[in-house]
């Protein structure tokens, strides 16, 4: 398992306001409210950008999800909003609104793209760190666990339960790293990350478990039980094997995705790299939108205002 580092501040491509039109008929004024209506909408979303950037500026990564999804959802409203300029654009008989109510969906949409995949960007940061996180416990709590295991065969009971209590609080705090890691991997859909994700949380489930029956194993031979004793050891063999089992999985899947998991940087990079290469696409199709509404507006300026 590798480490992460620190993902640098993400901006977001705003939709640029549009104007409305001159009024002098009942199409032109319903034209010009729903014109309104839908510039609100993107307004209150563009605004958003500098909360969104502060909060990844300043590592607030939940906030920053929360805010991108607050724009995401103005932006999908605006587009909704757009959708019914269609009949009104047709009611005024003018071909260059319907092409022009058609490129501001798809520029939306792909504004609306372009956040979708910074999310995904800020779903692979969040994931490192928490990665990072566990990394930073995982060898003491296991070298913990093999040395309560040392004591139990050298029949130092009170050792051993010492020691498999404090690996076991490593582990429990490596579980809300690892369940993070789990609820993020979904978020991205990537196969090998959940799997990944999958294994850390079964891992130190695994662990947490075989400690707690090595210690009542412990127990039970400190009093000289020994049937209770074998009973116990027989449970955490299990779970140890399983505990093996699980980390030798996620080794394999570092291996097979050196991309992802590299011996040296940011997990999950190569997705980190392929999530940012389609939000630049959908923030140069969204501009090249915007230069044909643009376009459209300069080749009509009788009938926009500003």
């Amino acid at each position: 398992m590798k480490k992460a580092l620190f993902l640098s501040l993400l901006i977001i491509a705003p939709l640029l306001t549009l104007s409305g039109c001159i009024s002098g008929d009942e199409n032109i004024d319903a034209w010009n409210d729903q014109i309104g209506t839908i510039n609100s909408y993107i307004d209150t979303a563009n605004s958003m950008q500098g909360e969104i950037n502060d909060a990844l500026d300043q590592g607030h990564y939940d906030l920053a999800i929360s805010k991108i999804n607050d724009a995401i959802s103005k932006y999908q409203t605006a587009l909704n909003e757009i959708i019914k300029l269609e009949p009104i654009a047709q009611d005024l008989d003018k071909d260059f609104l319907d092409d022009y109510v058609d490129v501001w969906q798809l520029q939306t949409n792909k504004v609306i793209e372009s956040i979708e995949h910074l999310k995904k960007m800020v779903y692979t940061e969040q994931f490192s760190i928490e990665l990072d996180n566990l990394i930073l416990i995982f060898s003491g709590a296991d070298q913990q666990y093999v040395d309560a295991v040392g004591y139990f065969n050298n029949s130092n009971y009170a050792a051993c339960v010492s020691t498999a209590e404090l690996a076991k609080q490593k582990y429990n705090m490596m579980a809300g790293y690892a369940d993070k890691m789990s609820e993020l991997s979904q978020l991205l859909n990537v196969d090998h990350v959940k799997q990944y994700a999958s294994y850390c949380v079964s891992m130190i489930e695994n662990a947490d478990i075989s400690l707690d029956n090595l210690m009542l194993s412990a127990n039970a031979a400190y009093v000289s039980d020994w049937d209770n004793a074998n009973y116990y050891l027989g449970l955490q063999n299990t779970y140890n094997s399983a505990y093996n089992a699980d980390y030798d999985k996620i080794i394999g899947i570092e291996n097979t995705y050196p991309e992802d998991f590299p011996a040296q940087g940011k997990a999950l990079q190569s997705l980190y790299n392929m999530y940012f290469s389609k939000k630049e696409q959908a923030e140069q199709a969204a501009t090249s939108y915007t230069n044909t509404m643009n376009n459209i507006e300069e080749e009509n300026s009788d009938f926009f205002e500003e």
